[in-house]
């Protein structure tokens, strides 16, 4: 899930560059992939690919988070859970 999270980062933070980098600021952008002209992009559809770029990027960062979390959680057989929880109590000396 860490390395999954860690591609959806990179590539929408790689959209997004993109995006930015050859935005002429017209009424309409045509997208070029591999030389070849795939569509023309309204202001309005640039827009709403931004947002789902940026789903993106946050279900990517909420992946690495919970990968994160789950590795810091320490899995006690219930034998370890029982040796961890029986305290010893030392009596209280009245003076």
């Amino acid at each position: 899930m860490l390395i999954l999270g860690l591609l959806l980062v990179v590539v929408s933070g790689a959209a997004a560059a993109v995006l930015i980098a050859y935005n002429t600021a017209g009424p309409a952008e045509t997208v070029t992939a591999f030389g070849r002209d795939i569509a023309n992009v309204t202001l309005m559809q640039a827009f709403v690919a931004g947002i789902a770029v940026t789903l993106v990027f946050l279900v990517g960062l909420w992946m690495i988070v919970s990968a994160g979390k789950r590795g810091l959680q320490v899995e006690l057989a219930p034998a370890d859970l029982v040796d961890l929880t029986s305290a010893k109590v030392a009596p209280i000396a009245t003076t």
